[in-house]
């Protein structure tokens, strides 16, 4: 298994790097998402 990572700004895209950036996008939206609607709900005191 490897990991597909970024780049470093001075060196030269990885293979399938391309695919990599919409990814991350994605989840980190979903991520953000979920936080959100997670801090937003109240809590119930006992």
């Amino acid at each position: 298994m490897r990991l597909l990572r970024p780049s470093y700004r001075n060196r030269t895209p990885r293979p399938g790097e391309h695919l990599l950036k919409p990814i991350r996008q994605l989840i980190e939206s979903v991520k953000d998402t979920w936080l959100t609607s997670r801090n937003s709900i109240p809590k119930r005191s006992r």
